[in-house]
Order: C-alpha cells, then structure tokens, then sequence
C-alpha cells in the first residue's frame, strides 16, 4: 500500500494545483471586471459628449443595465449602437425607444448578439445617411429577418413595390424608417 505520507503529499499536489487554477480564474475575472469597467466608463465619457449632460449620460446607462438584465444582449452592444444614432442628431428618449424595439424585434427573431449589433448598426447608417437606401434596408435589415419593407409600407399607405421605387428615387427619409422601427410591435410576419 501507499504510505500516509505519499498520499498526503499527492493530496497536496491536487491543493496546489486547485488553487492555481482558482487564481488563474480570479486574475482572469478581475481583467474582465476591470475591461467591462473601462468600457462603462468610456461609454459615460460618449454619452456625456453627446448629450452634454452628465446626467443624462448616467441615465442612459442605467437604462441600458436594465435592458441588459431583461434580455441578456451586453450593455456594451446596446450602448455601442446608440452611440451611432445619437451621433446623428437622434435624441435620448427615441434613442432608448429605439434599443427596445431593436432588442425585442431581435429576441424575437432569436437574432445573436452580434445580429442584434449590426441591426443597430445598419439603422444608424440610415439615420446618418439622412435617407433609406436599398443596401441597409435589403441587405442589413431584411436578411436578418426584419419585414422592414412591409411595415414601411404599411406606415406610409402604399404597395411594397410603391416603396421600393420611393426609396430607390432617395424619398424615403431615415425619419421615417426610425419611426416605424421604434414603434414595430406585435409578431413580426
């Protein structure tokens, strides 16, 4: 048989061995606490530039914490394309309107994180662009499930095809298309 010392000894060798990963976890979930905290605090930095209230910017974060925990999709996902739409001109509350609909529509849609980011980003390309272009709405909003051609067609009264010709002739302002996606309720088919 092993004697009471080599079994102790092997005993210790798991110890230590247990222990070093246990460390190799703590250093690693620091690093990411201390990551996640920088990125909180460049987003505050954005929000308070953007909306030159400090406040305001607190605010926002906090609302994005709040939606983060409803959905599970990363306050810094959130927050990233937010940044882009309040960059062009859109104010805070329809900003906020807008991340909700943006992360029920991609629950929804079982849409991915990253999905969920590009949606947001697609839909600030619009807002910067001023107009709706075929490339955000076919190929950046439709494909990742999105009816976006019907409801813009429902909200301004006319065929899909009516639309199609409205937005390939640039009449279709990027207004229009924050509008109806801030607003987008219900199953989406």
């Amino acid at each position: 048989g092993r004697s009471v010392q080599s079994i102790g000894l092997g005993a210790l060798k798991v110890g230590a061995v247990a222990a070093g990963v246990a460390m190799t976890a703590l250093a690693f979930g620091i690093r990411s606490a201390v990551k996640e905290a920088s990125k909180m605090e460049n987003f505050q930095v954005a929000f308070t530039a953007i909306t030159g209230s400090a406040s305001e910017a607190a605010d926002m974060l906090s609302y994005f914490r709040a939606e983060s925990e409803r959905t599970g999709i990363s306050v810094g996902a959130m927050a990233q394309s937010v940044t882009k739409l309040m960059a062009n001109g859109m104010d805070a509350e329809l900003a906020k309107k807008m991340t909700r609909s943006l992360l029920d529509v991609a629950g929804t849609l079982g849409m991915s994180e990253q999905n969920a980011s590009l949606l947001g980003t697609a839909l600030a390309q619009v807002k910067a662009k001023g107009v709706a272009s075929m490339e955000e709405l076919r190929q950046q909003i439709a494909e990742k499930g999105v009816p976006i051609f019907e409801v813009l067609a429902q909200k301004m009264g006319v065929t899909t095809g009516e639309l199609i010709k409205m937005v390939s002739q640039g009449k279709v302002s990027a207004d229009v298309v924050m509008e109806a996606f801030a607003n987008l309720e219900g199953p989406l088919e």
